[in-house]
């Protein structure tokens, strides 16, 4: 009998050792799972009665709370990601709407640099290099046109003046010769005067 009652408690201890190490080995292993796991593993400790199963309240609870906590931390996580998702989009706005500033002061300034503010119109470099060759080249062929007129003008003035000389020195020969003529004539006139006086 002695054999019986060690034999029944160290069967007894050794149970309870077991039982202990398994409830101890279920509580750490049970929060270490992801719900799934934990799902499955209270499953598979539950009972059997009938066709249903059968799980403890201490269990379902803890399970309920790990769940509720798991659903609490994706709450979080979803609500974190969305507030990060938000400020990631008004920065991609903000970034686009500088892209835009810079693509409009980027295309001013390659226009400023190819054009030449004129009268405070900016013109193209090539419009404004037309226009002022332009101006130039019928400067240049009014100047031309005047120089022309200038010099035709100017030998008809000389020869005008040369021809005037002419004449005056024609006109001043062609008096004194009738101015000559006409004592030469007065002369004969009163030699004859005198003459038919005397007679």
């Amino acid at each position: 009998m002695i054999k019986k009652s060690i034999f029944t408690f160290l069967l007894t201890i050794v149970s309870i050792t077991f039982t202990f190490a398994q409830t101890k080995k279920e509580e750490v292993n049970i929060d270490t799972l992801n719900l799934v796991n934990q799902y499955e593993y209270i499953v598979s400790k539950s009972g059997n009665w009938d066709k249903y199963k059968v799980i403890s309240k201490e269990r379902i609870s803890n399970f309920k709370l790990n769940l509720a906590d798991s659903l609490t931390v994706l709450k979080d996580v979803i609500s974190n990601n969305e507030l990060i998702i938000s400020s990631q989009k008004k920065i991609e706005v903000d970034k686009i709407e500088t892209i835009t500033k810079l693509n409009k002061t980027i295309t001013q300034l390659e226009l400023e640099k190819d054009g030449i503010e004129v009268f405070g119109l900016l013109t193209k470099k090539s419009t404004y290099n037309t226009f002022v060759f332009s101006i130039i080249a019928v400067l240049f062929l009014t100047i031309c046109i005047l120089s022309y007129k200038f010099i035709s003008s100017n030998k008809l003035t000389i020869r005008a003046k040369s021809t005037l000389e002419d004449l005056e020195f024609e006109y001043e020969e062609h008096r004194r010769t009738a101015l000559e003529r006409e004592q030469k004539v007065r002369r004969q006139l009163q030699d004859e005067l005198n003459k038919n006086k005397l007679k």
